[in-house]
């Protein structure tokens, strides 16, 4: 008797997406801080796997930016400058204060209501649970992004993306008051919705901003090296 379609093929790779999904939660939470050495057998014996899914995890997560390789030294979770936070927001600032003005000017009924629900989530996230907050606020500024129809500006959110989730992990003692987070992106938002794209750009502006400022008072002393205190 045949088997027929009774069993779904494996993913070769499914082991190395769940190490590094593991080791995203991980850096994303602040469990694995700034600066943290990771060595693959040690993250091997952890999750009881042979070092090769770990090796490719350890890839998957420097190419997007929430690992980085230093040669004789190993793999650590990035410890962004000062000057690194800034140029980050500078390129954030590019992409969607672009994406804020077509959205503006031309965004559809669709966009734009996809850009109210992503508000709602974040409006209705308990406050105490940052890390629940941190997704819906990214949720929101991809729905942005995306709600341009722009492939390309689409993609370098993406890039942008992890690294902006290192900054949210300490960003989280700068909004003792959630309520503050919520009223920035309302306001960005309702100029939208309104289609002002003058205000909305501006207060995108505002916003990318003020989380350079926030960041780089928490941050200490810039390091020019970039490499692990």
């Amino acid at each position: 008797m045949s088997m027929g379609d009774a069993l779904e093929p494996l993913r070769r790779d499914s082991t190395p997406e769940r190490i590094a999904t593991q080791l995203r939660s991980g850096i994303v939470s602040g469990r694995l801080p700034p600066g943290q050495a990771l060595r693959e057998v040690e993250v091997a014996r952890q999750l009881g796997v042979s070092r090769g899914p770990v090796r490719e995890a350890f890839q998957r997560l420097i190419q997007e930016g929430l690992l980085e390789a230093h040669p004789a030294r190993g793999v650590f979770v990035p410890q962004l400058t000062t000057a690194d936070i800034a140029d980050l927001y500078l390129a954030r600032g590019a992409v969607e204060t672009t994406a804020a003005r077509l959205l503006a000017s031309s965004g559809t009924a669709e966009a734009l209501g996809d850009l109210a629900a992503a508000l709602a989530d974040l409006e209705a996230a308990p406050a105490e649970d940052w890390n629940e907050l941190v997704n819906l606020d990214l949720h929101l500024h991809e729905v942005l992004v995306r709600g341009t129809g722009s492939m390309r500006l689409a993609r370098i959110f993406d890039t942008l993306a992890a690294e902006t989730r290192l900054c949210m992990v300490a960003l989280e003692s700068f909004y003792p008051e959630r309520a503050e987070l919520v009223t920035e992106h309302a306001e960005i938002v309702q100029a939208i919705q309104r289609r002002d794209a003058g205000a909305a750009a501006s207060l995108l502006d505002r916003h990318m901003a003020d989380s350079v400022r926030r960041l780089a008072e928490g941050a200490g002393p810039s390091r020019d090296d970039g490499l692990p205190a």
